[in-house]
């Protein structure tokens, strides 16, 4: 895992080099933009559905199914996280 202390320097040496170079702030940027989309339209079009069907057929119950059925959420969130974290980094 990435400690606290080294995950902050590699964003402040990150925003040094896009404070170096603005073409490559705005072309990153939007290379970041277009990341997103393709990772949400795959997240919510292919993995949710397909975990949901999963899920479906397995015939959990209880507590089993109640956890199972928060998966799809926890991915759902972690899209928007990874969403936020990439855009506040871009702006740091």
């Amino acid at each position: 895992m990435i400690g606290v202390r080294r995950m902050g320097r590699m964003i402040r040496e990150m925003k040094e080099d896009f404070r170096d170079n603005e073409k490559a702030f705005s072309t990153s940027l939007v290379g970041a933009a277009l990341g997103i989309v393709i990772l949400v339209i795959v997240c919510f079009d292919v993995a949710v559905p397909v975990i949901n069907d999963a899920i479906a057929c397995a015939s959990l119950t209880g507590t089993s199914a109640t956890i199972a059925n928060l998966i799809p959420t926890f991915i759902i969130l972690g899209v928007f996280v990874m969403t936020a974290v990439v855009f506040v980094i871009r702006w740091l």
